[in-house]
């Protein structure tokens, strides 16, 4: 059982604020290779319920990779897919999850991760709903 962040929605950074906050989605990981019929060589990412491995928490991840794992947690990028409507060509946005093992270590590494820039404004401190 581990707990994901995700870090951004429909492709944009999300705040600080909200990746600090709930919703934080706690499940079974699933990395495994993906339909090549459908997806081609490529590695899939998924969270599901214990003990119920059909349905997913979160939109699965295409093209998944795990970028590196540190300070109780590791990340997933890759790419969630959107279906617009019936009859339109679904839109994949690029998407980092942050699944974390220990979480009040990988809060606390967050907090850390506020670095200034030379503006004084940070990508992370706009709150504004997409």
């Amino acid at each position: 059982m581990l707990t994901v962040v995700l870090l951004r929605q429909r492709g944009a950074w999300r705040s600080r604020s909200a990746v600090l906050g709930p919703p934080h989605f706690t499940g079974e990981l699933i990395f495994k290779w993906a339909d090549p019929q459908l997806w081609g060589r490529t590695k899939q990412a998924r969270l599901v319920p214990p003990g119920r491995p059909a349905t997913d928490l979160v939109p699965p991840l295409h093209y998944a990779r795990i970028f590196e794992a540190r300070e109780g947690g590791q990340f997933i990028a890759g790419k969630e897919i959107f279906h617009r409507g019936a009859k339109s060509k679904p839109v994949p946005f690029p998407q980092l999850w942050w699944c974390m093992f220990d979480l009040e270590q990988a809060k606390t590494a967050l907090a850390r991760m506020d670095a200034p820039t030379k503006t004084g404004f940070h990508v992370n401190d706009d709150d504004w709903p997409y």
